[in-house]
């Protein structure tokens, strides 16, 4: 948990420590007042928790749902996406990123074999499968569903 308004006051992150530990369901407790953090080993819901800490006058606002955290994959996906969505509607649609790094390769492809240069790829083909992997990696496609109609019978 994160009570980022205490953040720095060892006295409050003390009192907590000893008082969660009696929590039932609570079977260790530690603290961080430099981050403002608690963390609770337990068995028992984080509703009861808590309800809990409530009652002890701890704290009476949680938020119950769990830390999510985010990997360079998913970070960088979200810029894909938000990018992606720039694309297309600056095109009308008529473009997405893997359609235009598509082109881009051919364009390049053809310009290389214009000049004679019949050797091997390099960055572009990096590229390439990199974008590759991504799209593979990612949720299905770069489309987030905005059009899907729900007809709530499970169709």
């Amino acid at each position: 948990m994160r009570i980022p308004e205490k953040k720095g006051d060892a006295e409050f992150f003390s009192g907590i420590k000893e008082k969660l530990a009696h929590c039932p369901g609570v079977e260790k407790v530690g603290v961080n007042a430099c981050t403002g953090s608690v963390l609770v080993i337990h068995h028992a819901s984080p509703g009861q928790i808590g309800e809990y800490a409530s009652q002890q006058g701890l704290f009476t606002c949680i938020n119950l749902e769990p830390m999510s955290r985010k990997t360079l994959f998913d970070s960088t996906e979200d810029v894909v996406r938000q990018l992606n969505r720039r694309l297309e509607r600056a095109t009308a649609g008529e473009l997405d990123i893997a359609s235009l790094v598509f082109l881009l390769l051919i364009l390049s492809g053809a310009y290389q074999l214009l000049r004679g240069n019949v050797r091997g790829p390099a960055w572009y083909t990096a590229f390439w499968y990199a974008l590759g992997i991504f799209s593979r990696g990612s949720r299905d496609d770069l489309d987030e569903g905005e059009d899907l109609i729900d007809f709530g019978d499970g169709e």
